[in-house]
């Protein structure tokens, strides 16, 4: 079976640029403490929305996202952090939590 390129495959940059937003709008999510919570290890949604308190179709729909972006990976219902996710932890050496943290309350903060 020979696999054919998707029809919007040459413009996935554009897309990827225009949906930039709402990719940070995830890294906001789990720096603010859904990494910190990934930190023991891997977790199901169903279990991080009842610690976290909230939505779990919500956070779900979050997560999955985070896998797409490479923070995190899915392994059957289970989510844990990459090595890229990592950096989103309060105690990473060399964490850029307050950076995306910033990124998202100061400078696109809606107002």
């Amino acid at each position: 079976m020979v696999e054919r390129e998707h029809p919007q495959q040459p413009a996935a940059p554009l897309l990827k640029t225009a949906f930039g937003a709402q990719s940070a709008q995830i890294l906001y999510v789990a720096a603010k403490g859904l990494a910190d919570r990934l930190a023991q290890g891997p977790r199901s949604g169903a279990d991080l929305a009842k610690i976290l308190r909230v939505d779990v179709v919500a956070l779900q729909r979050v997560l999955r996202g985070l896998v797409m972006l490479g923070v995190c990976n899915e392994d059957g219902h289970l989510f844990g952090l990459t090595p890229l996710g990592e950096h989103l932890r309060s105690d990473h050496p060399d964490s850029v939590q307050a950076r995306v943290i910033l990124n998202a309350e100061v400078h696109h903060a809606l107002g």
